[in-house]
């Protein structure tokens, strides 16, 4: 498999795009550069609209045209993740300027099912992002420091904290009311594309446990690594255990397998010949009942599933 030149890295709630300084520091001297891209309503595009996943990702989509790397990577970090994942899908289904994805790697990453943030969290979460300038530093440093195992050197967590507050409000908003509990299960389906998974073991909600439960079953290629001692933001409490970690991925990185499996269900061939898809619709997921490695069958039950659902539908 071709080695990225590029890794787009996409940045958690709160965050930017110096979220990534550290680990473009720690690759430097290596092929691997490290783009990061600051999201709608965070950073230097605070001044933004568009924070659903789906304008997110097109958001991305934007830089990585602009840039157009014959062969890059998507690095998601928690809400960074989910925008990742809806992009690994876009590239898959073999849209324009997307095709040369190679890798993922996915930090906490928050996953294609809702995101599970206990509700009294969430309101705490809200509840002070649109408070006095006093109050909204206070607790912006409370959820810097929340979220990390042994803490932050002053200079790192005065950054991550002054991130926090030059957000957009109904940015932190949207995500926290909408963009979190966003369902991509069905549209991401099951990815091929090789994935690290990485996740601290101090990290309450989305640490290794729900890592494996919800975002793993959507990678036919990937590799769990739960790293000890660290909370949510592995990128600034870790970043040159994260930079040993990439670039031990892609040395040995599962290289997908080309064989026989089995036959198109039914129902699922009658969905895709029905007049209820259109073309491109039929094309993609054409493709995507091309079996070729043994985690791909599970792909193929979960498509008889689906096609179950809207046949029965109609």
């Amino acid at each position: 498999m071709s080695e990225p030149e590029v890794l787009f890295c996409l940045h958690f709630l709160g965050g930017s795009a110096r979220s990534w300084e550290r680990l473009a520091r720690a690759l430097d001297g290596t092929p691997l550069t490290c783009v990061p891209v600051d999201l709608p309503g965070f950073g230097d595009a605070a001044d933004r609209p568009g924070y659903s996943v789906a304008a997110m990702a097109d958001h991305v989509a934007e830089a990585v045209r602009a840039r157009a790397p014959a062969r890059f990577g998507f690095a998601g970090h928690s809400m960074g993740a989910k925008v990742a994942l809806a992009l690994a899908r876009r590239s898959e289904d073999g849209e324009a300027g997307l095709t040369g994805l190679t890798d993922l790697i996915l930090v906490s990453g928050s996953p294609p099912s809702p995101e599970p943030i206990p509700a009294d969290r969430r309101a705490k979460m809200l509840a002070w992002i649109d408070a006095n300038p006093e109050t909204r530093r206070r607790e912006a440093q409370a959820f810097v420091r929340a979220n990390v195992g042994a803490g932050l050197d002053p200079e790192t967590e005065a950054r991550a904290v002054a991130d926090v507050l030059r957000a957009e409000p109904a940015a932190w908003k949207a995500w926290l009311e909408e963009g979190a509990n966003e369902d991509w299960c069905r549209r991401v389906g099951i990815l091929r594309t090789p994935a690290l998974i990485l996740a601290g073991s101090e990290d309450v909600d989305l640490g290794p446990d729900a890592q494996r439960a919800l975002t793993a079953p959507h990678l036919a290629h990937h590799h769990l690594v739960t790293v000890d001692g660290v909370g949510h933001l592995l990128p600034l409490e870790r970043p040159v255990v994260l930079a040993e970690h990439l670039r031990a991925h892609l040395a040995d990185r599962p290289r997908p397998r080309v064989e026989a499996g089995p036959a198109v269900p039914p129902d699922y061939a009658a969905l895709i010949a029905s007049d209820r898809v259109n073309s491109r619709l039929r094309g993609a997921l054409a493709e995507r009942a091309v079996p070729d490695d043994p985690a791909y069958r599970g792909y193929l039950e979960h498509c008889r599933r689906i096609a179950r659902e809207a046949l029965d539908a109609a």
